[in-house]
């Protein structure tokens, strides 16, 4: 039988391709938030409906590609 965890958080290691690291901090450093702060919060919104709420979009005038605004 599987018993509750006490603790609120779990380490969990993840490697990432350089290439996505780079855009990680790239993002990270547009929402001035440190990379694992940034890596939760995108899991987050990619676990949720976040494209519901209009506060999730970053400023990319309309092309998610070529998105350089900060998230808010």
């Amino acid at each position: 039988m599987a018993q509750a965890n006490s603790s609120l958080s779990t380490s969990v290691k993840i490697r990432f391709p350089r290439e996505t690291l780079a855009a990680l901090d790239n993002w990270a450093a547009l929402n001035k938030l440190p990379r694992s702060a940034a890596v939760r919060r995108l899991v987050l919104r990619s676990l949720t409906l976040w494209e519901d709420d209009p506060r999730g979009y970053c400023d990319c005038n309309g092309d998610s590609d070529a998105c350089t605004g900060a998230c808010k």
